[in-house]
């Protein structure tokens, strides 16, 4: 069994730069239902998807292939797993039945042409690169989605890209824009030391979003899909990304909101909070002055999910019907104030 490698490199080794000897030739195999296409480098035990890294290559799956893509790790050849590191030019592309990408937690490589990775994909809502969890102190991480050069173009339907913490993105390029021909996609990126940031993407679609997340940003991301959020002006970024995760990645994103938000019209619906069947809040309190605000938090998350009210400014008397579960949050001058809550329902804590 040849030895399963793993590809952390040193700080001076460029991410998408690859000495790796492919095959000339192009197999497939066929894991949990997807076939894929592939080329090897069994010296070094590693595997590159797709045709290689010519324009026109094969793509990594059948174009027809539909629903949510999970990348895999590893691929078994002639009986020997093999690493997965490596995607040539226009894996994915006109893969347009496809409605997510998930990219597992692993290092992965760019090839020298690994552009176009995600064009035409006309029916994919959201991508979620994972990429490792951790990496060794002081190296630079080796995950890589390459050079951003147009490479989400023309997906139309495309709403949210995540790339992990230890992902790291390529350069822009004004002539070849990353999101052309896209409308209204949000992108969370990882900030990170080596690359400047502000030349890393460039849009060309229609109210697209690039959102940094990481030390000193008001947004940080775990490699679990949890959301942290310290200001109440991403929240409804952090939602809409949250739910097409859920939909169409087949994850469970948690929500950890570190101050109190207040409830704004239009910024909790049953919509938004869709995901919440599988995922949760946590410390999430919401700023809850009167009985309609509250009665729309109460409509709009599911009745399972107990959520957290400060009502220390309300005007009237609050009540949360029989049976829900809310946690209440009172400063000092809320607990002694004229118009303190009503709660009929079931309490956890006060605190």
């Amino acid at each position: 069994m040849k030895k399963l490698l793993t590809m952390i490199g040193a700080a001076a080794m460029l991410p998408f730069a690859t000495s790796a000897a492919w095959s000339t030739e192009t197999y497939t195999t066929t894991t949990n239902g997807v076939t894929w296409t592939y080329k090897v480098d069994e010296e070094a035990g590693k595997v590159l998807l797709g045709g290689g890294t010519a324009s026109g290559s094969a793509t990594m799956v059948a174009t027809s292939t539909a629903g949510i893509l999970y990348i895999p790790s590893t691929l078994v050849h002639n009986g020997e797993t093999y690493q997965v590191t490596d995607y040539g030019y226009g894996a994915l592309k006109s893969c347009s039945k496809l409605t997510g990408v998930v990219f597992p937690e692993t290092t992965f490589e760019q090839t020298a042409n690994g552009a176009a990775l995600f064009q035409d994909m006309s029916d994919c809502r959201a991508i979620w690169w994972k990429g490792p969890d951790t990496v060794t102190s002081g190296e630079q991480p080796l995950s890589s989605i390459g050079g951003l050069t147009q490479i989400f173009r023309n997906d139309t339907n495309l709403r949210a890209v995540v790339l992990g913490p230890n992902v790291t993105y390529g350069y822009k390029n004004n002539d070849y824009p990353s999101f052309k021909g896209c409308s209204n996609v949000r992108a969370f990126l990882p900030k990170t030391n080596w690359y400047d940031r502000d030349s890393a993407i460039t849009y060309g679609g229609t109210n697209c979003k690039q959102i940094f997340y990481g030390p000193g940003e008001d947004i940080d991301i775990s490699i679990d899909g949890t959301f942290t959020v310290a200001t109440s002006n991403r929240l409804d970024d952090v939602l809409s990304v949250a739910n097409y995760l859920h939909d169409y990645c087949g994850m469970n994103p948690r929500i950890n909101v570190t101050n109190v938000i207040e409830v704004a019209d239009g910024m909790i619906t049953a919509e938004k909070l869709a995901f919440l069947d599988n995922g949760t809040f946590n410390s999430l309190v919401f700023k809850v002055n009167t009985q309609a605000q509250l009665d729309t938090l109460l409509a709009a998350i599911p009745s399972s999910v107990p959520f957290a009210i400060n009502p220390a400014d309300a005007k009237e008397e609050l009540t949360v019907p029989q049976g829900r579960e809310v946690y209440v949050k009172l400063s000092a001058e809320g607990r002694n104030g004229k118009y303190r809550p009503k709660l009929n329902g079931l309490i956890i804590s006060l605190f």
